[in-house]
């Protein structure tokens, strides 16, 4: 029986009643739960907080790229219209290195054989460098007229291509023109 109990007196002591056993669990489980509570609220408040932050830049940005294509647009603008202006053109617009006008002819008539030698003969009077002209194909119907002008000058080269077509009250002659650079060897 000894034995027995000093077995018996061992287990009772490397085992907790079952009161602690209880007991301490409920404490510790309340105080993880508060901490884990604690670091998701907390979590939460900064993932809003970089939220706000990534919105606020992108709204920046956003700005900030319209104001940058704003001012471009109106630069674009402005040229158009002072190409027009010099050119003598009804309309104007541009996109890149390319712009086209638009001038309405009321003293000239569609079928007029001068037509394509007054267009080819300003653009060659108005080129300082080397010149080249040229009619394109005649459509089967012959409602248009289409020619080209190049001049090149320096490193610049200008291309222009003439649409001639009847109007109604008057003769539409639209140009589009297009500069590019080229080196020379």
């Amino acid at each position: 029986m000894a034995r027995e109990q000093g077995i018996e007196a061992s287990r009772t002591d490397t085992v907790p009643p079952r009161e602690a056993a209880q007991g301490t669990p409920t404490v510790e489980s309340a105080g993880v739960e508060h901490l884990i509570g604690r670091l998701r609220d907390e979590g939460i408040a900064q993932g809003r907080s970089q939220a706000e932050g990534l919105i606020t830049a992108a709204q920046h940005q956003a700005a900030d790229i319209v104001a940058t294509a704003q001012r471009e647009a109106e630069a674009l603008r402005v040229k158009a219209t002072e190409e027009a202006a010099k050119l003598k053109a009804d309309a104007a617009w541009t996109a890149g290195p390319v712009f086209g006008l638009l001038k309405v002819a009321p003293n000239l008539q569609f079928n007029d054989p001068k037509l394509s030698s007054v267009l080819i003969g300003d653009d060659a009077g108005l080129c300082k460098g080397a010149f080249l002209s040229g009619a394109l194909p005649e459509t089967t119907e012959k409602k248009s007229v289409r020619i080209f002008t190049t001049c090149k000058e320096d490193a610049k080269t200008m291309t222009v291509y003439y649409l001639a077509v009847p109007g109604r009250r008057a003769e539409s002659i639209s140009s589009r023109r297009s500069r590019s650079r080229h080196r020379t060897p």
